[in-house]
């Protein structure tokens, strides 16, 4: 009974491809039974990444995956064994798979009573999917913030957007230690586990601080919801999926979910941003400067000087497009900087929160919103291609010369 326009069905659809979760409807109410299984289908095949499907079903009809397809493989899977690829994208399927359904059990359980027979099979299992894709739809009219003080689903929610927000090589390489197949962690599992917790626990503790004094979000809750709200929004940074209304944060609570938007995920995750790697590797660049050594270490090894200049680049380059999306968007629109640049940060780190403007954004910014989800989904995969290709040094190398910084 509820009829929508060709472009909100186009906008919906690129957000559900490229795991964003923004919206210009509620997707509860505005889609039917079929169409919401559509968006689901969509982001979880985009969750999943293109290239990863398309191993899978390579692997499954018997097909053999080329040398190139091996090394894009394995750069989105650090640690991968190239030989292992098809192998791996079947068991990575089976992982997401269980996971998502054991999500849903539990997500149900939480929800016993709300809904009746096999819809509410259908939304534990919706929400479920999402969380683990790190899509940020809701079938719920106000995401999930009916369940605030829930600590059953807050929790799950949250595990959920973790195990698919950490990486695939990460859980791998945890599951062999915890079996005594390896004696400890890869140095990319530890630095992206030791960052995560870092975000999170660092972020929880900010929000708090921001919206616990008189006048914030915080003030006045529960101390169920005080504890809850910080730990969920900082925890499931990634995801999009909310228990607030975002427009009600304070602009310094605003600018801290920007931070950890624009980081986002991990490699070969699910999640979008920046990812946790590429920060760390920066600041361990810039510790080993001030500390006068000629090294970037970590964990008791070395890193190639090749990743500190690939980790910049993709810095810069995200930077960049950041600013440029937002200040186009903010030519046409009427709205405060800081919320265009919440939005585009959103979009571009394909997250899928915001202060609630999407749906009154011009035609003209929804599609510049659509660029930049698909620049933030699609980027790290095209950077891949990119970083692979044969090195072509010049013959030629030119003289040194100084230039002052600072």
């Amino acid at each position: 009974g509820v009829t929508i326009t060709w472009f909100d069905a186009f906008f919906t659809s690129t957000s559900a491809l490229c795991v964003t979760g923004l919206t210009v409807v509620d997707t509860g109410t505005a889609f039917s039974p079929f169409g919401t299984a559509v968006i689901l289908a969509l982001f979880q095949f985009g969750g999943m990444g293109m290239l990863l499907w398309s191993s899978i079903m390579i692997a499954l009809l018997g097909g053999q995956l080329g040398l190139r397809h091996r090394l894009l493989m394995k750069d989105q899977l650090p640690g991968m064994p190239m030989a292992g690829a098809g192998r791996l994208a079947v068991n990575v399927a089976a992982f997401v798979i269980g996971v998502e359904l054991i999500g849903a059990v539990l997500l149900w359980l939480c929800w016993y009573g709300r809904l009746e027979g096999p819809q509410s099979l259908y939304y534990a299992f919706f929400h479920s999917a999402s969380a683990f894709c790190n899509a940020g739809f809701s079938l719920w009219p106000h995401s999930l913030g009916d369940d605030v003080a829930n600590p059953g689903v807050n929790f799950v929610i949250m595990i959920l957007v973790a195990l698919g927000g950490l990486g695939f090589a990460v859980v791998r390489d945890f599951v062999w230690v915890f079996k005594g197949q390896k004696n400890r962690m890869s140095v990319h599992s530890r630095l992206v586990l030791t960052w995560s917790i870092i975000l999170t626990v660092g972020g929880a503790a900010l929000f708090f601080l921001f919206e616990s004094s008189h006048g914030g979000l915080l003030h006045g809750r529960p101390w169920v919801e005080q504890f809850l709200i910080p730990v969920f929004h900082a925890g499931a940074r990634t995801a999009g999926l909310s228990t607030i209304d975002i427009g009600l944060l304070r602009p310094e609570t605003l600018q801290l979910l920007m931070v950890l938007m624009f980081i986002g995920g991990s490699p070969g995750s699910t999640a979008g941003g920046l990812k946790t790697t590429t920060i760390a590797i920066l600041i361990l660049a810039a510790w080993s400067q001030i500390k006068g050594r000629d090294d970037v270490e970590v964990y008791g090894r070395r890193l190639k000087p090749e990743l500190v200049f690939q980790a910049l680049s993709l810095t810069v380059i995200a930077f960049t497009a950041l600013m440029i999306f937002a200040l186009a968007i903010n030519v046409a629109e009427p709205f405060p900087f800081s919320d265009i640049l919440f939005e585009t940060t959103s979009a571009l780190g394909i997250v899928g929160l915001s202060t609630g403007i999407t749906a009154e954004l011009t035609v003209f910014s929804k599609i510049l919103i659509c660029l930049a989800m698909v620049v933030g989904r699609v980027g790290p995969l095209t950077l891949a291609m990119v970083l692979l290709k044969p090195n072509r040094r010049s013959p030629v190398r030119y003289p040194s010369e100084d230039v002052l910084i600072g």
